[in-house]
Order: structure tokens, then C-alpha cells, then sequence
């Protein structure tokens, strides 16, 4: 027999819903706790974490402040880098709709 440290394995499929709940677990928070952080209903929070809705992008990077986790990994899981980012998903600069302005602007006189 050999003492040779098996480096390959099983890379267990952790779907959104789940890295969600990890990192609000990893956060130390309650559901409740999260939902009033990121201002939705705790059963929203349920049922993000359960996949039975689908997460849009603000939230997944409100989650992703609240908890401290990073917001590519609850988009992707550990992927070797194929999938989008979130910079990659976020509107470039000189795209913002007309009606969103800037705190420093707004207050700039």
C-alpha cells in the first residue's frame, strides 16, 4: 500500500441557491437578519436559497455585501473562470439611464 494523497476528486455541484445559503451562513446571519439587511421579505430569502426563484444580479450583489462573500462565486461556484462576472454583467459607464444620477452630482452646486 502507498501513502499517495489522492489531488483529484469530486467537485461537489453547489447550485446558486445553495453558495447563497452558504454565504449568509458564513456571515453568521439569519434569514431574517439578511432579509432586513438587503430590504426583501425573509420567505424571498427562502426561496432563493431553496432555487425556486431565480436571483437577479442586484440582489446577488447586495447578498454578496451583506455577507462579505464574494459576488463571482455565488454568481459562478468555483468555476475555472468561463462564466460571466460581475463586472462583466454590470451596465457599462456611459450606458446609466438618464434618471440615474450620482450622489455627487445631485449635491454638486
Amino acid at each position: 500500500m502507498t501513502n499517495v494523497a489522492q489531488l483529484t476528486g469530486v467537485r461537489p455541484g453547489f447550485h446558486k441557491g445553495d453558495r447563497l445559503r452558504k454565504a449568509r451562513e458564513f456571515a453568521g446571519l439569519e434569514q431574517v437578519e439578511l432579509a432586513q439587511r438587503i430590504d426583501v421579505h425573509r420567505g424571498t430569502i427562502a426561496r432563493y436559497e431553496s432555487g425556486d426563484v431565480r436571483v437577479k444580479l442586484p440582489v446577488v450583489i447586495a447578498w454578496a455585501m451583506a455577507t462579505g462573500v464574494d459576488a463571482n462565486w455565488l454568481l459562478n461556484g468555483d468555476d475555472d473562470g468561463d462564466s460571466a462576472t460581475v463586472s462583466d454583467l454590470v451596465r457599462p459607464e456611459g450606458f446609466e439611464p438618464p434618471t440615474y444620477w450620482s450622489v455627487a452630482e445631485r449635491f454638486a452646486a
